[in-house]
């Protein structure tokens, strides 16, 4: 498993673009998503010893995923973060700014006295762990109204070196869904890894 947070990505950028061919660097959309998949490439190289890996997705942006190995990205303003693993996971990663009031109502109230009240640090704990699990699953972000939240529980656990503090459980039609959340500063993020 790796699991790695890269901010201020300016260098891991300048050694991606020499890394990967022409070809392959003009089908991402931005920095984060060059050196996102630096990050997973270096890995993969490190561990498995193939060499100049090309983590690929599809038309959709939907990753391709052969060799038995599993990846996620997420990427906002100049900071990424990166998960391989050998079982299907997801992440997604937000940083904290206020936004218009009307995006808190983009969650139910029960979900935010789960989490004891509505504010702008409970609104990117659901945005952050629904877009995970969004992603996990395919789904298509219209979906995430009807992702309910239904248990939440404080925890202290370790996974690569991270902390997650919260473990929630989520409804969806007939899946639940587990997710692991952790904040650090003005960085917000969640992984879906499995099914409860």
């Amino acid at each position: 498993m790796f699991l790695k947070i890269q901010k201020n990505i300016n260098s891991d950028y300048n050694e991606a673009i020499k890394y990967f061919l022409t070809d392959y660097l003009i089908t991402l959309k931005s920095k984060e998503s060059i050196v996102s998949r630096f990050l997973i490439s270096k890995e993969i190289e490190k561990k498995y010893k193939i060499k100049k890996y090309l983590p690929k997705i599809d038309f959709y942006w939907i990753p391709l995923f052969d060799n038995g190995i599993f990846w996620s990205v997420s990427h906002k303003d100049n900071l990424v973060f990166v998960w391989m693993n050998s079982e299907k996971i997801w992440v997604d990663i937000e940083i904290f700014k206020e936004r218009d009031l009307s995006v808190l109502e983009q969650f139910r109230q029960q979900e935010y006295n789960l989490l004891w009240w509505k504010n702008w640090t409970n609104f990117y704990i659901l945005w952050t762990a629904k877009e995970s699990i969004i992603k996990y699953n395919l789904w298509k972000l219209d979906d995430i109204i009807n992702i309910k939240l239904i248990k939440e529980k404080d925890i202290d656990k370790v996974i690569d070196g991270l902390i997650f503090i919260k473990e929630l459980l989520f409804d969806y039609k007939t899946s639940q869904l587990q997710v692991f959340f952790w904040r650090k500063d003005d960085i917000f993020y969640s992984i879906c890894i499995n099914m409860w």
